[in-house]
């Protein structure tokens, strides 16, 4: 096999996985869209998965949205898993780094952070202002996230049945 054959053989792999996961996303969220819930409900799961998955808790975000949908029956389970999906961690690195910044702000630390050699030491002068700033952070995104999924749907929805009367 030549280097030029393998090259785009690797280029075509990428690119059939990711035609695969839009595809699947664009299911996915069509059917959060089209799911028979009213739009408080949809737009209350999503901005509860929101929530929870911008929390720093690997792995137990999963355990926590199960929770709450067995608790709150009437929480879109598709919207909540379909903020899951968004907010992966591409989108929330950036929202982690931004929590570190945000927090150092509101406690008035100054921006440079220090790096002493010592692990435990710049752990503990970041995890203060990283968990007051994602706090905050996070409920300012759960917030505009409540407010995009209902005006979504509401507008796709529209939509929908405008295409349909006609």
């Amino acid at each position: 096999m030549t280097k030029q054959f393998i090259y785009k053989s690797v280029k075509h792999a990428r690119f059939m996985v990711i035609k695969k996961f839009k595809r699947r996303f664009k299911e996915h969220f069509d059917e959060v869209l089209r799911t028979k819930r009213g739009l408080r409900s949809i737009a209350i799961g999503f901005a509860i998965g929101t929530f929870i998955t911008i929390l720093p808790t690997p792995g137990f975000n999963i355990l926590l949205g199960l929770l709450i949908i067995l608790i709150f029956p009437k929480v879109s389970k598709y919207a909540l898993f379909t903020a899951f999906f968004v907010f992966n961690g591409i989108v929330k690195t950036p929202i982690y780094i931004g929590a570190i910044y945000f927090g150092k702000l509101i406690l008035n630390d100054g921006f440079k952070i220090i790096w002493d050699g010592s692990i435990l030491n710049t752990t503990m002068m970041l995890s203060k202002p990283f968990i007051i700033g994602i706090l905050i952070l996070d409920a300012i995104i759960t917030v505009l996230s409540y407010h995009a999924a209902y005006h979504t749907v509401k507008i796709y929805r529209r939509r929908l049945k405008d295409k349909h009367e006609n």
